[in-house]
């Protein structure tokens, strides 16, 4: 046991390529971008400026982005373009570029010779592509690249060799990878496998609440920079409350952003010596078991609350108008969200309780979809929006909405949206019809 613990300790203290001896510089002192710890203060620094990243993971509606006090994007290789770059580079924002490498539990065989070499190349050619982009910041290393795995050697020293690739064919920009918070087996494996790496990322989550703690802890922590890929209003759907059938109970637009200021306080804003900042999790609209689970936006251009919790952070101001709020959306009768069973072609009332700050006129819309099917699909695969049942768009925010059930047994989930001219507000309920 004594060994055991020995070894952790001497692995502990295996540092990133940023690490120094003094409080100057990196390693590599001359480099556009680079990390830094000045008066023991960890900072990530283009062309001699702090960037404190307040970043967003998607590429559309760049120009919102910008308006909030939003500084970064971070794009996924596969939809990355000349286009991006320019249009950040003429707003002003920096682009951090996620290399979407091929994961094992997707059938990726990190001992195969061919397909490394394949996959370097791949990497090589997107690197030397856009290296001399004035808007790039810097590189992440595939996304969650340990999932399912319980041992990554082969995995992370491949990491760290296409680190040390890009630093050949790019020595302006720093590299990371990012690991689900907190695969302690695995952050063990990344620090004393991927050295060459600048700082380690996380994608929080849920986890939120356990970052500084966990990063101090002794045998698998460290006391390096890090920054936040992935953060969330709502805690990740695997962990929320589910139904019987196993659909989780999704929180309204308005819960979610009450948890966004508490997350982005406690992941990101106090650690100012270790964090470098974060991405929120999703600029756009995205199919996670709902489609409105992550998106901060809906039907393209409608933004939801977080918004405004995102102007506070980044901006420190507050918006010109203010997002609908859900309060209550309730089938009547039925006041467990875990398990809503309702007869099939029946006559029911909704409880909708929502209100506009600004006492703007609103427009409601009620849809019905079925509930989909996610065997074997986890967080960032490709998932379809599940079939539509039925729509209905009303005037105003009615309290009470007559509501006819659907005429097949089965799992469905009935939404709300509440609209200003501009915004919305959202909330769902998961559903299970029973045959007369």
């Amino acid at each position: 046991m004594i060994k055991h613990i020995t070894i952790l300790l001497v692995l502990g203290l295996v540092q990133f390529g940023c690490e120094q001896a003094d409080d100057s510089a990196s390693i590599r002192t001359q480099a556009a971008v680079r990390v830094v710890k000045i008066n023991g203060q960890y900072q990530l620094l283009k062309n001699g400026k702090h960037v404190f990243v307040k970043g967003a993971l998607g590429h559309s509606h760049l120009d919102y982005l910008k308006e909030i006090g939003g500084n970064t994007i971070n794009v996924y290789h596969q939809y990355l373009t000349k286009e991006i770059f320019d249009q950040a580079d003429s707003l002003g924002l920096y682009v951090a570029v996620t290399l979407n490498l091929a994961r094992p539990f997707q059938g990726a065989d990190y001992s195969d010779t061919l397909f490394l070499n394949a996959q370097r190349h791949m990497v090589d050619s997107i690197v030397s592509a856009y290296k001399d982009e004035p808007s790039l910041l810097f590189w992440i290393i595939g996304n969650e690249m340990h999932l399912k795995l319980f041992r990554a050697d082969d995995l992370w020293r491949e990491v760290n060799s296409i680190s040390k690739r890009i630093h050949q064919l790019d020595p302006d920009h720093p590299t990371t990878t990012n690991i689900a918070a907190f695969e302690r087996k695995q952050l063990i494996q990344v620090k004393y496998l991927c050295n060459d790496i600048d700082f380690i990322s996380f994608n929080a989550h849920h986890m939120n609440y356990v970052l500084k703690r966990e990063t101090r802890n002794l045998l698998w922590g460290w006391d390096g920079p890090y920054l936040i890929t992935e953060w969330t209003g709502p805690v990740y759907w695997h962990e929320m409350q589910s139904t019987s059938w196993g659909a989780p109970v999704e929180p309204s637009s308005t819960m979610k952003a009450d948890v966004m200021a508490h997350n982005y306080y406690i992941a990101i804003k106090r650690d100012s010596a270790n964090c470098l900042g974060g991405f929120v999790f999703y600029w756009g609209q995205k199919q996670e078991r709902t489609h409105t689970m992550f998106s901060l936006f809906l039907d393209d251009h409608y933004k939801t609350q977080a918004f405004e919790v995102l102007r506070y952070f980044w901006q420190g101001s507050k918006p010109k108008n203010y997002a609908p709020r859900i309060n209550k959306f309730e089938i009547e009768d039925e006041k467990n969200p875990n398990a809503v069973h309702l007869r099939q072609r029946s006559l029911y009332n909704l409880t909708l309780i929502a209100k506009d700050p600004d006492g703007d006129s609103l427009r409601t819309k009620i849809e019905v979809y079925r509930e989909g099917e996610y065997t074997n699909i986890v967080g960032g695969d490709n998932e379809i929006r599940p079939q539509l049942v039925s729509t209905q768009t009303l005037k105003g925010e009615p309290d009470r909405i007559p509501y006819t059930s659907p005429d097949s047994e089965g799992t469905y989930r009935i939404f709300v949206y509440v609209y200003d001219k501009e915004n919305v507000a959202t909330a769902n309920i998961p559903f299970y019809v029973l045959p007369l």
